[in-house]
């Protein structure tokens, strides 16, 4: 089973939701041959309750993920916090429509929530943290404590960092989810559907729930993979994006 754990619902935080869009960057999914993703739209990202909405009117949602196509879509959202970082959160349906209307008031780039505030929540303990691209030069994960990054399920290799900081990202990240007791997982990324599986974890055995993909992952029962064109996906991703904005200026 192959799963891509960072995948954003658009191109851009203020751009509409379509689920024209949406449809055909499942079908670039398992055109790429992943069997789901994480759907890890920003927290505070426009129409971002009326992707769930969308996904609840066309989708049927069983287990603790919505059959898309064949794709299976575990529910997850991008949390900035108030120490600089990213924080991937994957859960069920509920977990993640209560965690949107905890974050309410958390929106703006002056209030963000604290690290230690949003792992206090009780139910927390039943979702997937990753902690997104921890050394990312605009926001990294630096600035919180080891006991802090402890609390973190595991530690992401972030497509576009891999294609930018090289081979040398891996080791680094390695080591720091080696002090902690966790692993590395993969995540794409992806805001363009181009760039959707150029990194991914490969599991061998199948899984149906959040708590059964939190056990394989403390278990470390996956591996993680680059598709051979990776390169490739972010770059065209990269330019396909910015034509899209540049569209809209226009």
């Amino acid at each position: 089973m192959k799963i891509d754990f960072h995948v954003h619902a658009k191109l851009g935080k203020k751009v509409p939701f379509s689920l024209k869009e949406f449809t055909k960057m499942m079908e670039e999914a398992k055109w790429n041959g992943l069997d789901a993703i994480a759907l890890t739209e920003h927290f505070n990202a426009m129409d971002y309750v009326q992707i769930y909405q969308t996904l609840d009117r066309h989708y049927p949602y069983q287990s603790t993920y919505y059959d898309v196509a064949g794709i299976k879509v575990f529910p997850g959202m991008e949390v900035d916090i108030a120490e600089g970082g990213h924080i991937l959160l994957i859960g069920s349906r509920s977990d993640i429509i209560r965690m949107t209307k905890r974050l309410e008031r958390y929106k703006n780039k002056d209030n963000y929530m604290p690290f230690d505030q949003l792992m206090s929540f009780h139910g927390m303990e039943n979702m997937l943290k990753i902690g997104a691209h921890p050394f990312r030069e605009k926001n990294p994960l630096t600035a919180l404590s080891e006991s802090q990054l402890a609390k973190l399920d595991a530690f992401e290799l972030n497509a576009k960092d891999a294609a930018k900081q090289g081979i040398g990202l891996r080791p680094k990240l390695e080591r720091m989810a080696s002090v902690h007791g966790k692993t590395v997982t993969a995540g794409s990324d992806t805001h363009h559907y181009s760039q959707i599986g150029a990194v991914y974890n490969h599991f061998n055995e199948p899984f149906h729930t959040v708590k059964q993909l939190k056990e394989k992952i403390a278990n470390d029962e996956f591996e993680v993979r680059k598709s051979p064109f990776l390169p490739v996906k972010i770059q065209a991703a990269k330019v396909l994006k910015k034509k899209y904005k540049d569209g809209r200026k226009g």
